[in-house]
C-alpha cells in the first residue's frame, strides 16, 4: 500500500468515525481518545523514517522516543482516567532519556550521549518507581512481606531442629 492509499484509508476511517459519533451511533468523544493518538503517531512517523533509510537523520530518535513516551502517558490517563497522571508524570521526566538512548544504541553515539541519557532516566526512574510505590497500600505490602519472612525463620527453625535430633 503506497502512502496515498494509506493516507486516503486513515481519513475514511477517521471521517468514518466521525460520522457514525454524530448519528449516535457510537457514543465515545473520537477527541478524547484521537489527540493521544496523534501524539503517539508523529512519534512513530519519527521512528519508522529513521528506519527506513530514506536519507533521514539519526536526530528523529530523540523527538520519537520523547513524543511515543508522552504519548503513552496521555493515551493511559486518558483510558484509566486522569488521577493516574500522580504516578505518572515522571515519564515526562523519562521522555527525553528515552530518546537520548535511542539516539545512543541505533546511532553509536560517544559516551556523552549515554550519560545524559542515564542521569535524567535515573532521575525520572526514581520518581517513577516512588510513585508506584507509594500507590501501593504499604502497610499490606509490608505485612506479607513480613508474615512471609516470620514464616521462612519458622520453618528453617524446624529444619535445624529436625537435623540435629536426627
Amino acid at each position: 500500500m503506497d502512502k496515498k492509499n494509506l493516507t486516503g484509508f486513515i481519513l475514511v476511517l477517521v471521517g468514518g468515525w466521525l460520522l457514525l459519533g454524530n448519528f449516535g451511533l457510537v457514543s465515545i468523544n473520537v477527541w478524547n481518545v484521537l489527540w493521544p493518538l496523534i501524539i503517539l503517531g508523529v512519534g512513530f512517523s519519527f521512528e519508522f523514517a529513521y528506519f527506513r533509510g530514506e536519507g533521514a537523520k539519526p536526530g528523529l530518535l530523540v523527538p520519537a522516543g520523547i513524543l511515543i513516551t508522552i504519548g503513552v502517558n496521555f493515551l493511559l490517563n486518558v483510558i484509566f482516567g486522569w488521577h493516574l497522571m500522580a504516578v505518572t508524570w515522571p515519564l515526562f521526566i523519562l521522555a527525553p532519556a528515552i530518546g537520548l538512548l535511542q539516539l545512543y544504541i541505533f546511532d553509536k553515539q560517544d559516551s556523552g550521549v549515554l550519560i545524559a541519557a542515564g542521569i535524567v532516566g535515573g532521575i525520572g526512574g526514581v520518581f517513577l518507581v516512588g510513585n508506584i510505590i507509594a500507590s501501593i497500600n504499604i502497610s499490606a505490602t509490608l505485612g506479607v512481606i513480613l508474615v512471609a519472612g516470620g514464616l521462612l525463620f519458622i520453618l528453617n527453625g524446624y529444619k535445624e531442629k529436625n537435623k540435629s535430633v536426627s
